[in-house]
């Protein structure tokens, strides 16, 4: 090694890195309340308004999402199974196109479009033309 030259061998310069890239947390809406707040059990609120409103979807489903079904099989003249399934594979896939639509128009994230359309278009497709490969008619 010389002296004065500045230059070492082998000497360990580690540089600290900093991340610029901000957390992907703050990209979606704040919930209303503070970090206090739900560490104090405000966040039992939450799970309350969960729970009413899957009781509020399992009331739909049962008075009008049902009987919806059964008169698009009278009128389309469908077994209940064919129709079922069908109604069923597009109904599956909304919940994802939503979450992703939200994700990506409003959050401006990288979910991707690209995605909800590809598994729609396999929940679409290939479940009702399995059920019909396994159906008996």
């Amino acid at each position: 090694r010389k002296s004065g030259s500045g230059r070492q061998l082998l000497s360990a310069v580690v540089e600290e890195e900093i991340n610029c890239t901000p957390a992907a947390i703050n990209e979606f809406p704040s919930d209303g309340f503070t970090r206090e707040q739900r560490q104090h059990g405000w966040v039992l609120i939450h799970i309350i308004l969960a729970c009413y409103c899957f009781t509020l979807l399992a009331i739909v489903c049962d008075d009008f999402f049902v009987p919806a079904i059964r008169k698009f099989c009278d009128r389309l003249h469908l077994s209940e199974d064919v129709a079922g399934a069908t109604f069923m594979a597009i109904a599956s896939s909304s919940p994802e196109l939503f979450i992703n639509s939200v994700g990506t128009f409003i959050t401006e994230g990288d979910l991707g479009v690209g995605t909800v359309v590809g598994s729609a278009v396999f929940n679409i497709l290939a479940v009702p033309a399995c059920c019909g490969l396994v159906a008996n008619m």
